[in-house]
């Protein structure tokens, strides 16, 4: 029997806005280094990153600051895939990549930009969003995301990235971010965490769900919760074989976000 084509992918917010360039080149190294090593990622979708200048990745900044989001391939190269609506610039980085041992599939790294001091009548209204943008960046990305899954043949896609979305949320606002992630399964996209039912889940979780199946993923410097924030996607080219996220003595001395890993494996070739 042919062994599946398989693909592994991590996503991280490595927090490069509150940390200086000795954490940043840690947090650098370990990706590349030590994580690299250890689950053998191909691709990397980074938010909140400003990688070296010689990493063969695609990064855009996030307006005019000095990180943004980036598609990272650990061998091999990546073409940038220029959308025609782009609300949120730095925020959406999407690449045509090719793996050296062949392999070939779209990949999107998305930020879920916390929007604020938004103007009501003249006036400033104090409301945080995180679910209105990334409303705005699905809509962006929906012409992508159907040519790569309405096509007789599907072609690969995987999306991910810290959304700043979460059932966990409290009410009014947490059917708000159902929504938005349904939203996801509306355009043909499978959570990797579905994949993944013996992952650790987040203990003292206030989401109210029965089971609960939130994973830790941040660390909030002024709450508790145990937030679940960033996810990985795919369409329907494969099928999620595990997700985690990966804990260990120094991760949130590297960042407020764990990695996520998702392994994927060619549906074609079931």
């Amino acid at each position: 029997m042919r062994a599946r084509e398989g693909l592994t992918v991590v996503s991280w917010n490595m927090n490069h806005w509150q940390n200086g360039p000795e954490v940043r080149q840690a947090a650098w190294a370990y990706l590349t280094g030590q994580l690299a090593d250890q689950v053998g990622w191909d691709i990397a979708l980074l938010q909140e990153c400003r990688p070296p200048a010689e990493a063969p990745c695609l990064w855009s900044p996030v307006r005019d600051l000095d990180w943004g989001t980036a598609v990272v391939v650990r061998s091999g190269s990546v073409r940038r895939i220029d959308l025609e609506d782009d609300s949120h610039p730095g925020c959406i980085v999407a690449g045509e990549v090719s793996l050296d041992r062949g392999l070939r599939c779209t990949a999107v790294s998305m930020y879920g930009l916390q929007e604020h001091r938004k103007r009501i009548d003249g006036a400033p209204y104090h409301l945080r969003y995180a679910v209105t943008a990334v409303h705005r960046m699905l809509s962006d990305l929906t012409p992508l995301i159907d040519l790569h899954s309405r096509a007789r043949v599907k072609a690969p896609l995987v999306l991910g990235g810290d959304l700043n979305v979460s059932s966990q949320i409290d009410p009014p606002d947490r059917q708000r971010h159902r929504e938005v992630l349904d939203r996801f399964a509306g355009l043909g996209l499978h959570d990797a965490w579905a994949a993944a039912p013996a992952a650790l889940r987040a203990p003292d979780c206030a989401c109210a769900d029965e089971p609960c199946r939130h994973v830790r993923t941040h660390t909030h410097r002024r709450s508790p919760r145990p937030w679940q924030l960033d996810y990985v996607f795919t369409n329907a080219a494969w099928d999620a074989e595990t997700a985690k996220t990966v804990l260990d003595g120094s991760t949130w001395s590297r960042s407020d976000h764990a990695p996520v890993v998702a392994r994927f494996t060619s549906a074609a070739s079931r």
